[in-house]
């Protein structure tokens, strides 16, 4: 085994933004295989769909120009949810067995995961249900704001980060729901100074992969009307090789909210470790004196 396998990432541990960074690339070239294999398993089916509803939405716009198929548009956005949702229960079951077994997960199998990760992405389906239900009047403020003062909007991005830490507190600390929420406030607003600053730095880097992996998605909506879509009609082969572009697509896709994620729990971690580790310490230091 390597030196670079051997080293353990530690979730609670103090980061700024580029170590936070760092250390999710670190985890993904640690245990990209066991990531990877479950990632497809559980993705690529949605992507499948997904990938039809966006051929389907273009498809209709290419066609119809002013005429929008919202059954494809409902498709995508419904799946796309469910795959954030299985992203984050993936993510979070990884960790948790690579947290238990100290850094060695690369001989665990869908087997070993399938139990934890069904339970994981019931209780993330109900956190993430949960925030975005609160986060709408929260966004539609910030947007507002945006457009008033865009400045003030970044302070108010800092509330959006609640909805990233409910699920780790939800299922890493196992607290009831409410509990997770009050927690995960409490997390971001004793710490909004690193929080803010993690998160121009998330959103930054997130939007700038985005709209890389995004730019063939771009390309096909404005220009690739008067070639690709509307020749693909005509053409079985051309058509299956649509499909297939669209459902890279939305594994690239997923692959960048999987990064996001990873990098947002090594935020949770940090801002644990900087809220809770000096009460730990001294918890620990109380029970070795006695």
């Amino acid at each position: 085994m390597s030196s670079r396998q051997k080293h353990r990432i530690e979730l609670y541990r103090q980061r700024d933004a580029s170590e936070s960074v760092n250390a999710a690339i670190d985890f993904i070239r640690q245990n990209w295989r066991i990531l990877l294999r479950t990632a497809v398993y559980c993705l690529l089916p949605l992507s499948i769909i997904q990938a039809i509803g966006l051929s389907s939405l273009f498809e209709n716009m290419a066609t119809t120009r002013l005429h929008v198929s919202y059954s494809g548009l409902w498709v995508s956005l419904v799946f796309g949810f469910f795959a954030v949702v299985i992203i984050n229960a993936l993510v979070w079951t990884v960790i948790s067995y690579y947290n238990e077994r100290d850094g060695e997960i690369s001989d665990m199998t869908m087997a070993d995961l399938r139990a934890r990760l069904w339970r994981y992405f019931l209780k993330t389906l109900a956190a993430t249900t949960v925030m975005a239900v609160i986060s709408v009047p929260l966004v539609a403020l910030t947007l507002a704001v945006m457009l008033i003062m865009p400045f003030l909007a970044l302070g108010l991005s800092a509330v959006a980060f609640p909805s990233l830490l409910v699920t780790p507190v939800y299922l890493l600390e196992d607290k009831p729901l409410t509990t997770s929420v009050s927690r995960a406030f409490s997390l971001t607003f004793s710490n909004i100074g690193t929080v803010i600053i993690m998160g121009i730095v998330i959103t930054v880097l997130y939007f700038v992969l985005n709209l890389l992996v995004s730019l063939p998605l771009l390309l096909m909506l404005f220009v690739g009307d008067t070639f690709f879509l509307s020749t693909a009609s005509l053409s079985p082969l051309l058509t299956l090789l649509e499909h297939l572009f669209m459902v890279v697509i939305c594994l690239l896709q997923y692959a960048l909210v999987f990064l996001f994620v990873l990098i947002a729990g090594m935020l949770y971690g940090s801002l644990v470790q900087e809220t809770d580790g000096i009460s730990i310490a001294n918890d620990i230091n109380h029970f070795e004196n006695l």
